[in-house]
């Protein structure tokens, strides 16, 4: 991601929009019925890996897309009823101030 810093656009609204880009990107994998892992770690913050990439020191990687098949078959997971990790919410339960 190369940050604009010239633009109107903040800089936080740009590195969202590079984050949303690679959602994307995995989105896209699965719907084509492929796997896809995003990480990061220390290679993203490297500037010999940057170098390597052909982007600047200043610029960021927000992360490395793996894409592929899942040659070890799908996991199953036990199926949970909703009420283990959801409830209703029914509004808040203090008056606002100044009422």
């Amino acid at each position: 991601m190369r940050c604009d810093r010239s633009a109107k656009i903040p800089i936080i609204e740009q590195t969202l929009s590079a984050g949303c880009a690679a959602h994307s990107i995995m989105l896209a994998a699965f719907a084509q019925g492929l796997g896809a892992l995003w990480r990061t770690g220390e290679p993203a913050y490297d500037n010999a890996v940057k170098s390597a990439l052909g982007i600047e020191p200043d610029d960021l990687i927000v992360g490395f897309i793996y894409v592929g098949t899942d040659l070890s078959g799908s996991v199953t997971r036990p199926e949970r009823a909703s009420r283990e990790f959801a409830q209703d919410w029914t509004g808040y339960s203090a008056k606002p101030s100044g009422s």
